[in-house]
């Protein structure tokens, strides 16, 4: 809320001078819940930060808050087993390895997703894209 309604009119001021940021927030605001999706599947980039960046961009609350609540569930569900096994003295963590196998594959599939959709994804192309004439 602070981002949201301390910090917004100076950035759509900003964006009303750049047209890279005109073209990033238009792409925000159009497929908004993707990119909260994204961003909350694959916790890479610590929460409190993407939520200040979310509340200076175009994004709607209501998208934003239910992408979050649900995107957010398999990571604190996934740390809650894992807590409690380590509370109940699960300390062997060969059954770990091959979760972790997993969270390492997805981590690279996600990180090269950009450069197979290029082209193909209105969604990456709107966000990675110069508009004509700008």
């Amino acid at each position: 809320m602070i981002a949201r309604y301390a910090a917004r009119d100076l950035v759509a001021r900003w964006v009303v001078t750049s047209p890279a940021l005109a073209r990033l927030d238009r792409a925000t605001a159009r497929h908004g819940f993707r990119l909260v999706m994204i961003t909350r599947l694959v916790p890479i980039f610590p929460f409190n930060l993407q939520n200040y960046a979310y509340g200076i961009t175009g994004i709607g609350f209501a998208a934003y808050a239910l992408t979050s609540w649900l995107c957010m569930l398999p990571a604190t569900v996934a740390l809650t087993i894992a807590g409690g096994a380590l509370g109940a003295g699960g300390w062997d963590i060969r059954p770990l390895l091959p979760w972790l196998a997993l969270a390492a594959a997805v981590l690279i599939v996600l990180s090269l997703l950009p450069r197979w959709l290029r082209g193909k994804s209105r969604v990456l192309d709107d966000l990675v894209r110069p508009e004509r004439g700008c």
